[in-house]
């Protein structure tokens, strides 16, 4: 009987100290590329079962006498990410969890701060799965990421090349975007809690083993305030829960936001939003409003009309007749805005046919500038 090679399973095997068949060790050296990753992996698998004497129990008193078993876990990007830890940010499709994502890591990358609140400068390793590389290069740029400590990938990895390749990358966080694309054809369903769980274990237990801070970027359940989508398994596997979501009554605490318009149940169009984070050693709920271009704290007032049409000019260009339309103004006030806008370079004009298409300008946004 032919022997299928898997190559997640044997990674898991090697790093847990188990004897690898003569299959699985040509299997690994052939997915891995080079001896020389391969010599790593199996370094690394050494040294974490090396004796044995790290790794087993310790007494009470012997965990009080480390000091940097009492340091609680350092927050690398406020809200979101902690040192070592898995992140699961969570929300309704197009409600901006990776726009957000993107601007936190551009912060992150040169050190700058985000929501209020200052990065630790680190180095990101983001794999792309469900978007066109350029569509996050073009992103990433817009928020000042700093190039040389961003690294992308738009190939689905292992287990064991995502430690890898995180180490080459010399990144400290890995991102995930989105959970539903390393999973697909892992697991006959999202809901299937032992297979969730055999398939994300390997990802969460290895960067855990190697230091690294994992950002896993899923969808929401449909329902109202519901939570992520797919077995509870998920929440359980990582160490924080970030629910991004559209502000509700519920969500608010108070009548200020108001539900989102029956034409906009998500609340996808509506610029504010909640992120609600909780896991262990951090809990927060933040406010944030999207200025067309970025987010920021805090609720934010009704947003003027300029702010309106840079906030529909974001999903892609428009005529002035479906600006008027997306921003439901007066043609005279649109028209007024638009053209002052054009004149401050916030938005450019081109000429497509017998119209005008109205689109942002290509410029580099950093955050938290005006």
């Amino acid at each position: 009987m032919t022997q299928v090679f898997d190559l997640a399973e044997s990674t898991a095997r090697l790093l847990e100290g188990a004897e690898l068949s003569n299959d699985e060790r040509v299997g690994l050296l052939d997915h891995l590329g080079s001896l020389e990753r391969y010599k790593r992996l199996t370094e690394e698998a050494d040294a974490s079962v090396d004796g044995a004497t790290r790794r087993a129990p310790r007494t009470l008193e012997s965990w009080l006498a480390d000091p940097a078993a009492l340091l609680p876990p350092v927050e690398l990007i406020p809200n979101l990410v902690l040192e070592g830890r898995a992140t699961l940010l969570f929300a309704r499709e197009k409600v901006g969890k990776s726009t957000l994502l993107s601007q936190a890591i551009a912060a992150a990358s040169r050190g700058a701060s985000f929501l209020d609140g200052e990065c630790r400068p680190v180095s990101c390793l983001w794999y792309g799965l469900d978007e066109p590389p350029g569509d996050l290069v073009r992103r990433l740029h817009a928020y000042g990421a700093d190039p040389s400590r961003v690294s992308i990938c738009d190939d689905r990895p292992t287990a064991g090349r995502l430690v890898l390749e995180a180490a080459d990358a010399g990144a400290e966080v890995v991102v995930i975007d989105a959970l539903a694309d390393l999973l697909r054809g892992q697991v006959p369903s999202e809901n299937d809690s032992a297979a969730v769980q055999a398939a994300l274990g390997p990802y969460v237990n290895g960067c855990r083993r190697a230091g690294l801070s994992l950002v896993l970027v899923h969808h929401a359940g449909k329902a109202q305030g519901g939570g992520y989508r797919g077995s509870s398994v998920l929440g359980a596997s990582v160490d924080v829960l970030a629910h991004l979501r559209a502000p509700t009554l519920e969500s608010a605490g108070t009548g200020r936001f108001g539900q989102p318009a029956p034409e906009d149940e998500d609340g996808a169009d509506d610029p504010r939003r909640v992120l609600d984070v909780r896991g262990r050693g951090i809990r927060s709920r933040v406010r944030l409003h999207f200025d067309g271009a970025a987010y920021h704290s805090g609720d934010g007032e009704p947003p003027d009309l300029s702010a309106r049409v840079k906030r529909a000019l974001a999903h892609g260009a428009l005529t002035f007749n479906a600006l008027c339309q997306a921003v439901r103004g007066r043609r005279e006030t649109v028209s007024e805005t638009v053209a002052r806008l054009v004149a401050e370079g916030e938005i450019s004009r081109d000429r497509s046919g017998r119209a005008d298409l109205y689109r942002l300008a290509e410029r580099r946004y950093w955050p938290g500038a005006a």
